[in-house]
């Protein structure tokens, strides 16, 4: 098998070519980033929805006649429950990286 066809292949014939299943630094730090949005997205969408900023936001200005469903404490508590969703993303990825991290190091 050529070089070319072993690394197109699915299955390759050199060990050393198969995925380790580790990932790379730039893996690592796109994940660290995805967590850290998560996180900070989570805690936005729980947090905002029941504060003063919530209340004065620009749409407000420009479509008042949607004040009621904006204040309406069902559609704060929905925003709020995608904050929670976020938010368990964010732990549960963070928490499978710590995970990887430490099964990576112990394998060595």
């Amino acid at each position: 098998m050529s070089p070319t066809e072993s690394a197109l292949s699915s299955k390759p014939s050199d060990p050393s070519a198969r995925a380790t299943g580790r990932r790379g630094a730039g893996g690592q730090f796109a994940l660290a980033l995805y967590i850290l949005y998560c996180v900070e997205i989570g805690m936005f969408l729980l947090v905002v929805p029941w504060s003063e900023v919530w209340e004065s936001n620009f749409l407000m200005a420009y479509f008042p006649l949607l004040r009621p469903l904006y204040v309406n404490h069902y559609v704060r508590g929905a925003v709020s429950g995608l904050g929670v969703i976020n938010l368990w993303l964010g732990v549960s990825h963070a928490w499978s990286f710590r995970l990887s991290a430490v099964r990576g190091t112990a394998g060595r």
